[in-house]
């Protein structure tokens, strides 16, 4: 600008521009007065620093020596809090690259130097060692095929998963859990060795510190890590599925209960076989008045029929609870529930079935009523039929109603009807029905004036059915 024809318009602009003198430790920026503004130099870089990036600058076969394993922990247990948490995470990736090494020999060393340092690690330490070799422990603990391997990446896990679990890394422990070990463990092209040792991990996690973690995760508010937590013990199977359902069904906390089964639910059709287990005939019934509220989040198919077969081969307590319940139950099991029951060997909980499709409105029972209702025999049968079909008219069975209406008591008792009480039921049952054939049958009835008294009276009672 200064040698540019024109020189002078662009003084004041170089006037503007930084100027740092060079050679001393004073930064000075130029203003349009003689003001200068001193700033401070950059900070000096901890020794912890220098160190770190000096190993980071090794070439690859020279990363991993002796001086590195003294001064690993140190240095990551160092830089892990605040700015300096980047250098941190790349010398736990540079440790992880050594996972994947030729030499066994050599991976076991990167093992072990990682175990070391998480054993007696800080939370923020450990949040950094476990979120950076969680990949690549992932991909070896997966694509080893040599047993001798796959034991030596298994064998920091008990050391691992805690340290995931504690320090908050919840979803690298799903990951690992779950996408690597029980995938390894039930694939059936995994060798046998391998199965066992990933199956011998799993069962071992509810004896470390990880298992009390998981379980006071999965009663929390956030969805993300109440997800993780159970995908998480489903993945390890066993007794920790069994764990989780039992939260579900038997904390007193209602909103714990929710929080579980909603968590649950992401993962219905794997634990679909342990929540039937749970709620089998044999049962506490105060169980199944606390799962209501719960069930719309994990029922399933398998679920349902099992539960309609309990309520019509379990006990009266169980029945009683469910049925007590009905109202807040899916609408799916409710028509499972009152199927299963109507067509029961049982007199009383065939009356229950039909008690319960009278009171929620359930149509799919019409025709097995029907056809009910056309070979009954027992009065108050009847009367519990007819009084179905008063509820519900659309379909109703005109010509047995007529009949039932029409049958009445001949000849001193010598020709067998019915009484007088059955009669008026069917006559509701047919005034609600309408049509030509159930108004004539309805008016001839009217002429019985048993039949008008019985009616009248029930329309003139509080609370009569219109």
């Amino acid at each position: 600008l200064s040698t540019a024809p024109g020189a002078g318009l662009g003084d004041g602009l170089i006037a503007e521009l930084p100027h740092v003198s060079f050679g001393s430790k004073q930064y000075e920026r130029a203003g349009l007065a003689d003001e200068v503004v001193e700033l401070a130099p950059p900070p000096k870089p901890i020794r912890s620093e220098i160190r770190a990036r000096e190993m980071l600058a090794l070439p690859y076969d020279r990363f991993f020596s002796p001086r590195m394993e003294e001064a690993f922990p140190v240095l990551v247990e160092t830089l892990a809090l605040g700015a300096r948490r980047p250098l941190a995470e790349q010398l736990v990736e540079r440790l992880g690259e050594h996972f994947h090494d030729k030499e066994l020999r050599h991976r076991r060393d990167a093992y072990d130097l990682l175990a070391r340092s998480l054993a007696f690690a800080s939370p923020s330490c450990r949040q950094v060692e476990v979120s950076k070799s969680a990949s690549p422990l992932r991909k070896r603990l997966l694509e080893d095929e040599g047993s001798m391997e796959f034991r030596a990446a298994a064998d920091i896990l008990p050391i691992w998963v805690p340290a995931a679990a504690t320090s908050g890394c919840l979803r690298e422990l799903a990951d690992l859990v779950g996408g690597a070990l029980r995938r390894r463990a039930d694939a059936p092209e995994t060798s046998a060795e391998i199965a066992v040792a990933a199956e011998a991990v799993l069962q071992h996690i509810p004896s470390t510190a990880a298992y009390p973690v998981l379980l006071a995760a999965v009663q929390r508010t956030r969805a993300e890590e109440r997800a993780l937590a159970i995908g998480t013990l489903v993945g390890i199977g066993g007794e920790a599925v069994s764990r989780v359902i039992e939260l579900v069904m038997d904390h007193a906390d209602p909103q714990a209960r929710q929080s579980a089964a909603l968590g649950l639910s992401l993962v219905s059709e794997q634990v679909a076989g342990d929540v039937v287990r749970a709620l089998g005939p044999e049962a506490p019934p105060e169980r199944f008045g606390r799962v209501v509220d719960v069930l719309t989040h994990f029922l399933s198919p398998t679920l349902t029929a099992h539960l309609a077969t309990v309520t019509e081969s379990g006990s009266n307590e169980i029945r009683r609870e469910l049925l007590g319940a009905a109202e807040r139950l899916p609408r799916g099991l409710v028509i499972a529930m009152t199927r299963r029951l109507v067509a029961s060997q049982d007199a009383a909980r065939r009356e229950d079935g039909i008690e319960l499709a009278m009171r929620l409105k359930v149509d799919v029972v019409n025709i097995d009523l029907r056809k009910r209702l056309e070979e009954a025999v027992d009065e108050s049968h009847i009367r519990k039929l007819c009084r179905y079909f008063t509820a519900m008219p659309a379909g109703s069975p005109v010509a047995a109603l007529s009949r039932i209406l029409s049958s009445r008591p001949k000849f001193f008792g010598l020709v067998k009807g019915y009484s007088p009480e059955t009669r008026a039921e069917a006559a509701r049952a047919l005034a609600k029905a309408g049509g030509k054939d159930a108004e004539a049958a309805l008016a001839a009835a009217l002429a019985d004036p048993k039949i008008k008294a019985i009616l009248d009276a029930a329309e003139a009672a509080p609370g009569a059915r219109r």
